[in-house]
């Protein structure tokens, strides 16, 4: 039952930072902060809020922690727990202060949210997770309230002194491995076992059966995947090549984008300082449609090229 509970708290929560109807009430930036830290340091951060609304906002803010759902790869879903609640020893909502804590927009006004970050001088190296977490609500014409939203800017701090870096490519898989067309997807699985969340960024460098260099596909250098310590996801890029979407004829997808035997995928991923992950991956291309009209076309012409063999002797012989 607890764990249904955390579920549904967790979705809710991602609802709070990408519904339409909170984006549309507060714009607030930015979404998330990545900070470093020393031993007894103090932040100061900010973050710009906007009311997009005809109605005056009040926004209070109050900090939170989150962590990963267990076994969660894909989506990034984080959990979010107030404070005083323990998160693995990765709580940061207790050090997080907020000398204004609510604020009152005018419509269409823009003003800034200021918190700090008080690191304890004996303060664990490794990361720590927190969130703002800001409640926005507007008064109705008969002075109740009539809107409620909430929305969260997460906060992934990462304390220096003696910590450990190390992330494991678990797998690195094509889909398919055999393709008769394009796309095919390259997906890697990476976990945490340092003390650090981490950004890996890289590139999938496939290359056709002679060893030549086809695409270069980046890898989380938009998406910004963090893996959290403790924890894995799941990195995905894909070979779409020119044919466009799925939609497209087989025989035509396979003819612009003809590709044929065994090819190989290398994946580069680097992070941290100067460490990085590395693997390979093998696949088939196998253009069915494509090289049966070949097959069709080839055995046409030879039996074009016999007839007129047996033509032409025959014209000779009674010439």
């Amino acid at each position: 039952m607890r764990r249904i509970i955390q579920r549904i708290a967790a979705l809710a929560s991602i609802a709070w930072i990408f519904l339409p109807g909170a984006a549309s009430a507060l714009t607030y930036g930015p979404p998330s902060l990545d900070l470093k830290a020393d031993p007894g340091q103090v932040l100061k951060e900010t973050l710009s809020l906007k009311n997009e609304t005809s109605e005056p906002l009040t926004v209070t803010a109050e900090a939170m922690n989150f962590e990963g759902i267990p076994g969660d790869e894909t989506s990034g879903v984080p959990q979010f727990s107030p404070v005083g609640q323990s998160v693995e020893g990765r709580e940061l909502a207790s050090w997080m202060e907020f000398p204004d804590g609510k604020i009152v927009l005018a419509p269409g006004a823009q003003d800034s949210l200021d918190f700090v970050i008080r690191v304890p001088a004996d303060a664990e190296a490794g990361s720590r997770f927190g969130a703002v977490a800001l409640t926005t609500s507007s008064s109705g014409t008969g002075g109740g309230v009539s809107l409620v939203n909430k929305s969260m800017s997460l906060v992934l701090l990462a304390v220096s002194g003696d910590s450990k870096e190390e992330l494991k490519l678990l797998s690195f898989k094509a889909d398919p491995s055999v393709a008769g067309s394009l796309p095919v997807r390259f997906e890697a699985r990476v976990r945490n076992d340092g003390d650090i969340h981490e950004r890996p960024y890289g590139e999938v460098i496939v290359r056709n059966p002679f060893g030549r260099t086809v695409v270069t596909l980046p890898l989380n250098r938009t998406d910004n995947v963090s893996v959290l310590p403790g924890g894995a996801r799941r990195l995905a890029a894909t070979w779409s090549g020119r044919s466009g979407t799925k939609g497209t004829p087989t025989l035509i997808r396979q003819w612009k984008d003809f590709a044929v035997g065994p090819y190989t995928a290398d994946i580069v991923l680097r992070y941290g300082g100067h460490q990085q992950l590395t693997g390979t991956v093998r696949f088939w291309m196998v253009p069915w449609a494509a090289l049966s009209v070949m097959a069709f076309g080839i055995l046409a012409l030879a039996l074009a090229l016999r007839r007129f063999f047996s033509w032409y002797q025959a014209r000779a012989r009674h010439s």
